[in-house]
């Protein structure tokens, strides 16, 4: 039997399943399966084989394998320092894939990193987000200020806005806003031109990013205001105001005081104005604006206002153009139902006396009982017959059945009113000053006082006393400071009476008169 040495070695290396292990000037060569290993010793000067028996332990881990690097597994000899060694590969990397989305202030892509080691490589590399380009989408102003309007652009946190420095020739910061659409530029200089800008930006904590920069839009402010002065007076106003430099002119507008509104009146070259036909007694305001044009826009200064009281006295003088009709010779008698006809006639309705009177005008002739004269009511129907030299007349009454029954008849919106007790100088200041010519009932013959002759009883008993010169006229204006009243009179033409006796006879007849509304 073979001498056994216990030599301590180290393992260098496995090939095909052989461990190597080696001394100094020794070598020993040992079976990976058997407790029996064949030791190999090589001396200088000798050569011996020996064999000695080993008693391994089960393999433990010495060193991990990685993804790049191979590990080594060993178990040792219980008899000696003997090991055996074996390789693990290396494990190569395991990569876990994830998307990154491109962001406004970074790029995305696909994220390929190792769950053991984390090494990691990106692809499809995606460039940053952008912001689109805002637009410029309006701008107005006054006489101090420019407002600019712009569209609102996706994912954006806010917008700056810029204003062009023509002295400088260089756009300068007006505001940082948050997400709003609109800015006011303030403390501005009047009938100015200006441009401005816009970008849309993303906030990040103090990072931002930003789109590129709008086309920019260019505004002139209005021109400066105006300084209006009102005189109120019988049922109009007198406005006036000073020259403003720049405007291409002013804009006028009314309203009631108690109105919440106000009315456009006029679009001025001029610096003064007269407004009519305004309500008496009555506090209206005014407003007047001046303006400009740029690029087709209309630029209008902030608003003036002055309130003035509107008096409800008479004019110098005030006529309204009415055509007259005359009766002769066709109604001898019928004064009422043409001046009715001269009324529709001014309002537009082409009729004639004949129609009004035969179709429109109710008539009622007399008849006699127990020696007792009876006939129509005044305020129903004409008396008698108009066409006849011998017949008598009607009152208001009779003549606003006749004016709804021919304005019903052509669908109109219109109607006919009657006044009773109204005042000769509020028909003026209320109708007259207003362009509404008025029925009025007064005396024939040159304003003669009314005298009564005749008398007779209606079917209801009443008793009615005849004015025999009872006259019906259009009243349609008045002079206050030649005491004249102008009336289109069927008999006579368009005329004018004295004031004080035409009001008497007017008073004589009992106030009565008709209009059209």
């Amino acid at each position: 039997m073979q001498k056994l040495l216990k030599t301590a070695c180290l393992c260098l290396a496995l090939v095909g399943g052989t461990f190597f292990c080696a001394d100094a000037n020794k070598a020993y060569a040992a079976q990976n399966d058997s407790k029996t290993a064949v030791t190999v010793y090589i001396d200088s000067s000798e050569a011996e084989q020996e064999t000695t028996v080993h008693s391994f332990s089960k393999w433990q881990t010495f060193k991990a394998a990685t993804c790049t690097e191979a590990g080594e597994m060993r178990r040792l000899d219980e008899n000696s320092d003997i090991y055996m060694g074996k390789q693990i590969p290396a494990l190569g990397h395991s990569y876990n894939t994830s998307t990154v989305n491109a962001t406004y202030f970074s790029k995305g892509y696909t994220l390929h990193k190792c769950t053991r080691c984390g090494n990691e490589y990106k692809t499809e590399v995606k460039p940053r987000l952008t912001l689109a380009k805002p637009v410029m989408s309006d701008a107005s102003s006054d006489e101090k200020s420019v407002t600019v309007t712009w569209n609102k652009v996706k994912n954006a946190s806010g917008y700056r806005l810029y204003r062009y420095n023509t002295s400088s020739k260089k756009w300068e910061i007006t505001a940082t806003l948050g997400n709003v659409l609109k800015y006011t530029d303030t403390s501005r200089s009047s009938n100015t031109k200006y441009a401005y800008t816009v970008k849309a930006y993303v906030k990040n904590g103090s990072k931002y990013a930003w789109s590129v920069t709008a086309d920019c839009i260019w505004v002139m402010t209005a021109p400066a205001k105006a300084s209006l002065n009102v005189v109120g007076a019988n049922y109009s106003a007198k406005l006036s105001w000073a020259k403003v430099s720049g405007a291409e002119g002013y804009k006028l507008y009314y309203k009631k005081h108690t109105d919440t509104s106000y009315k456009a009146l006029a679009i001025s070259k001029q610096t003064s104005y007269n407004v009519k036909n305004l309500l008496k007694d009555t506090k209206y305001d005014f407003c007047i604006r001046t303006y400009n044009t740029y690029k087709g826009k209309t630029n209008l200064s902030s608003k003036v206002i002055v309130s003035a009281d509107i008096l409800g006295g008479l004019y110098d003088k005030k006529t309204i153009n009415v055509t007259n009709i005359l009766q002769m010779p066709l109604l001898p008698t019928g004064c009422e139902i043409t001046s009715l006809t001269i009324l529709l006639r001014h309002y537009g309705y082409n009729v004639d006396i004949m129609t009004m009177e035969k179709n429109f005008l109710s008539k009622q002739n007399f008849w006699w009982s127990g020696g007792v004269m009876y006939g129509a009511d005044l305020d129903e129907a004409f008396a008698g017959d108009p066409e006849s030299y011998y017949g008598y007349g009607c009152f208001s009454g009779a003549i606003v059945k006749a004016g709804n029954s021919y304005l019903s008849a052509v669908k109109s919106s219109l109607k006919a009113y009657q006044n009773k007790g109204v005042e000769l100088d509020t028909l003026l200041t209320d109708y007259i000053n207003y362009d509404k010519p008025v029925l009025i009932w007064i005396t024939s013959d040159g304003l003669l006082p009314v005298s009564y002759s005749t008398y007779w009883y209606t079917s209801s008993g009443k008793v009615v006393y005849w004015p025999n010169n009872e006259h019906c006229v259009v009243l349609t204006g008045y002079d206050s400071v030649k005491k004249l009243i102008y009336v289109s009179d069927p008999l006579e033409g368009n005329v004018a009476y004295d004031y004080s006796k035409l009001k008497q006879r007017y008073n004589d007849l009992g106030k009565q008169s008709v209009y059209i509304k």
